[in-house]
This record gives C-alpha cells, structure tokens and sequence, in this order.
C-alpha cells in the first residue's frame, strides 16, 4: 500500500467514524444504517447482536431517536490496524457529554471495535462490536 493511498484510507476511515458521531448527535437513523454493509454484523454495547442491515435499522429506529436529547457524541478513532489494504480494525473512544460540553452522568465512555471493509471504494462497517468502559 503506497504511503498516499495509506493517508486517503485513513482520512476515509476516519470520515466514516465521524459520519457515525454525526449521525448520533443528530438522531439520523438512514444515515447511521448506510454506513453498514448489507451483511454487517453489530453487537451493542449491552451485548445485543443485531445480524444485517434490516435488522441493524429496525434496532435503531426503535432506540435513537430521543436518545441524544440532553447529550452530545463524541467518537475518536485511536487506532486503524489495516488487517489487509481493504479490511481495517478500527478502535474508537466513545464519549457523551452534557450540552454545555460537561463529561455526561456517570461519564458514561464506550470502547467500540469496527471491522471496515472497503466495497467499491467506499469504507463500509463489517462487523462491529461496542463494549461499555465500567469505571
């Protein structure tokens, strides 16, 4: 993988996170469930695997809107592990914060891995699973 090619996946990788942090913050359920492949697997945080984007919408549609009312998202990629050039695992730190940019209740922090896969040249969540950091 040429060091440009390396630096555009990684500036693609990171879009998607960001996309993902959007996407929360605005309770955007169709634009959260695009970034899945057909076939994604995801597991939540409190363990529930959700098996192909049908079944990732139907979940999120049930639990995102109203969820980011008094809170704020915050996802920031701290790893990419480029397993081969068009598959990468993904860490991320996931935060929530109050409004007015405090840490949230219990500063609630999640510790999510995403497999990414990249489809026709686009980065696309594969497999997907949130675990929640208990303090």
């Amino acid at each position: 993988m040429t060091s440009t090619a390396h630096s555009l996946d990684l500036d693609a990788i990171r879009q998607v996170v960001a996309t993902v942090e959007h996407a929360q913050a605005e309770e955007l359920v169709d634009e959260f469930v695009a970034l899945f492949r057909e076939d994604a697997v995801w597991t939540t945080g409190h363990g529930k695997r959700l098996t192909g984007r049908a079944e990732i919408a139907a979940f999120t549609a049930a639990v995102l809107p109203g969820a980011m009312t008094d809170l704020v998202p915050s996802y920031e990629v701290v790893h990419v592990l480029f397993v081969r050039p068009d598959v990468a695992a993904v860490k991320v730190r996931q935060r929530y914060f109050t409004r007015d940019g405090q840490p949230a209740e219990g500063g609630k922090e999640g510790s999510p891995l995403y497999v990414m896969s990249k489809e026709d040249g686009r980065w696309l969540l594969t497999a997907c699973q949130n675990t929640e950091v208990l303090a």
